[in-house]
């Protein structure tokens, strides 16, 4: 009986996406529930059954949350954002590496009189390159998150639990 009580608890803990302090809590409450329900006499199975499935209530458990929509968007605007300028970033990487001519060079110092400083520099193709590969890892990153919080709010919508 008790595994069976685990499996229950361990199949809502699966579907469950809220944060891990909340879910901890939601599981101990409900864990508690079912066993002072045990103690009480009920059978288990009509306590599952008065319960729901762990995929409903996994389900009933998210849209309860009122906290989860918000730090969706803030996240969601803010992994937009960095994969915005991560992209065009990489573009003018790009632009450099097939016209070398166009990168500019970095000139610091000035001149006041007789005396003069210069420091020039200029990057080479190797470097640019270099760049647009850890660019390129960011822009992935950025959008494979970017793809997860969308599924996870399109399967939510539509009732399917991940």
């Amino acid at each position: 009986m008790e595994k069976k009580v685990k499996r229950y608890i361990k199949a809502i803990d699966r579907r469950l996406h809220l944060p891990r302090r909340i879910k901890k809590e939601l599981l101990s409450e409900l864990s508690s529930e079912i066993y002072g329900r045990l103690d009480d006499g009920e059978e288990l199975e009509a306590i599952f059954a008065s319960i729901g499935t762990p995929q409903e209530l996994a389900k009933e458990l998210e849209a309860n949350d009122p906290d989860r929509k918000k730090v969706n968007r803030w996240k969601l605007t803010i992994y937009s954002a960095i994969a915005f300028c991560t992209f065009v970033w990489m573009i003018y990487s790009i632009v450099l590496i097939v016209y070398p001519r166009l990168i500019p060079p970095v000139v610091i110092g000035g001149a006041d009189g007789s005396r003069s400083m210069f420091l020039a520099y200029k990057w080479s193709v190797k470097q640019i390159a270099m760049g647009l590969f850890a660019k390129s890892v960011v822009f992935v990153v950025v959008v494979v998150q970017m793809i997860r919080m969308l599924g996870a709010s399109k399967n939510k919508k539509s009732g399917e639990v991940l």
